[in-house]
């Protein structure tokens, strides 16, 4: 009989207890995202929800807690739309261009292939490489961009973004809600206004690429300033200026040489050697042949002090190239056993005792007049390996 009334009493309680919560002002309920801990919902101090894979990742499937699961069903209902308009406030506050992006994405207005560049683009929380919709973009013509760009969405060299999901509360929905569709644990997250941070561990990588970071070497830098400074190599290149580490813009922002040095590159820009300016002495000698009068202060002739040059970014070589031209490479080395030939006939391939030689390497002999030595194969596809492999851990 104590533990039926203790049974009531603790029933009388939790609808009391809930009438509460379906009563509360938005600012009573927070978003539980702590690394390490599995996205949900808390109201006060007290977890009410958990956040699961929707629909789509802006339509979470709201899961009560057990307490409230026990509760009449009208309440658990009353619960969990009170909860559902919470999340919805916090779309718009926090989210409205992903919002946005899921609407264009389905309005038979937009042209197709703007459509699926709004879809592919939403799916991923409003932040992807540019690698990954490289190929989409390539289908968009003029105006068709220009819709994106009006959308607000900023098309840079390395990542495609909309700015305003970089802010902290929309990349602390963003990481939530990713980590809701795939079921796992929330990631750690930058500080709010940080835009340089070390590289870290894995899952701070992975944290940090959510709330729009990318990695150079090791820091990682905001994409919104790394774009800026892609603009900024390309204003110095136009006003024939250098562009280097110590630029007050790249020292500003703590970016170290090594890091500077792979943006730039990732970005598509080359370095180039600045030819070295004639020497006064030599102009004044040069002026006075010419019968000119030299100027009292001879200045050398303007040359060119860019120390860049755009190429455009150098695109990943696919996989499966790569891993079909591996085997044949070590087809034509041989698995272990010298390439000699027939066994039996006692003279190599080609019936020439001496081994017979490529076209290419006779005509240098004949060229040159001397054999030419021809020196172990340079791993010269390594540094575009490595490329690709950081485009695509970074995307």
């Amino acid at each position: 009989m104590l533990l039926a009334a203790a049974e009531r009493r603790l029933g009388k309680v939790l609808r009391v207890k809930a009438d509460e919560l379906v009563s509360a002002v938005d600012t009573d309920f927070a978003l539980m995202d702590e690394a390490g801990q599995a996205p949900g919902i808390a109201w006060g101090e007290t977890p009410v929800a958990s956040l699961l894979a929707g629909p789509n990742l802006l339509a979470p499937e709201i899961r009560l807690d057990r307490a409230i699961l026990d509760l009449d069903q009208d309440v658990q209902k009353q619960v969990a739309t009170r909860l559902a308009a919470w999340v919805e406030a916090q779309k718009q506050k926090h989210l409205l261009p992903l919002v946005k992006m899921s609407e264009s994405a389905s309005d038979p207005e937009t042209p197709a292939v703007v459509r699926a560049v709004f879809a592919q683009l939403g799916d991923a929380g409003g932040v992807i490489a540019r690698t990954d919709l490289d190929s989409a973009l390539g289908h968009l013509d003029k105006d068709q961009r220009h819709l994106l760009r009006k959308a607000g969405i900023d098309i840079g060299v390395l990542d495609i973004y909309h700015p305003g999901l970089l802010k902290p509360g929309a990349a602390r929905w963003r990481s939530a809600l990713l980590a809701a569709r795939i079921g796992k644990p929330c990631l750690p997250l930058p500080l709010p206004g940080l835009t340089l941070i070390p590289t870290g561990e894995k899952f701070e990588q992975m944290g940090a690429r959510i709330a729009g970071f990318r990695g150079f070497g090791d820091q990682m830098l905001r994409i919104d300033m790394a774009e800026r400074m892609a603009r900024t190599a390309h204003e110095a290149i136009a006003k024939n200026e250098a562009f280097t580490h110590v630029s007050p813009q790249i020292v500003s922002l703590g970016l170290s040489e090594p890091s500077f040095l792979q943006l730039m590159r990732l970005a598509g820009f080359r370095p180039v050697e600045a030819p070295a300016p004639a020497p006064v002495e030599v102009i004044e000698a040069v002026e006075a042949t010419e019968g000119a009068e030299p100027a009292e202060s001879a200045e050398a002739p303007a040359v060119s002090a860019a120390n860049w040059v755009f190429k455009g970014r150098q695109k990943p070589r696919p996989e499966r190239a790569q891993q079909a031209r591996g085997p044949r490479r070590a087809d034509k080395q041989g698995d272990g056993q010298p390439n000699e030939g027939k066994r039996g006939g006692g003279k190599p391939a080609g019936g020439k005792p001496g081994g017979a030689k490529s076209g290419g390497e006779r005509q240098q002999r004949d060229r040159a007049g001397a054999p030419v030595h021809r020196s172990s194969q340079a791993p010269v596809n390594n540094a575009f390996a490595g490329l690709a492999d950081l485009l695509g851990r970074n995307g």
